[in-house]
């Protein structure tokens, strides 16, 4: 197994994966955020003598073209929670959250 960014080899750990299948083997490639961002191509490329040719895989981030922005609702609780005098539970309901690379955060108000 092997890993490459925009075609250039990278360094890797591999493990086997004891306990599962004997012929499995786990590679693991950390990168920086900003690699990540950027777009770049990473690339994973399995050799075995039992292969034809080599499998290979790739990833990288899309690019969003005119994002949009999620909608955010607050949704009240049933009238039969608010006439009982007990706590509450309030909804917050998010949609059309399609980027992934976004973190969202509710903050209570004090």
């Amino acid at each position: 197994v092997t890993w490459k960014q925009e075609n250039k080899p990278l360094k890797i750990e591999i493990a086997d994966q004891p306990g599962q299948n004997p012929n499995s083997v786990f590679s693991k490639l950390d990168i920086s955020n900003e690699a990540w961002l950027s777009g770049v191509t990473f690339e994973c490329v399995v050799y075995h003598q039992s292969l034809p040719t080599p499998l290979r895989d790739s990833i990288h981030k899309e690019k969003v073209i005119n994002p949009l922005e999620p909608s955010v609702s607050v949704l009240l609780p049933p009238t039969e929670e608010i006439s009982a005098e007990r706590l509450l539970s309030l909804t917050c309901l998010v949609r059309d959250l399609r980027q992934v690379d976004k973190q969202w955060q509710v903050c209570k108000s004090q």
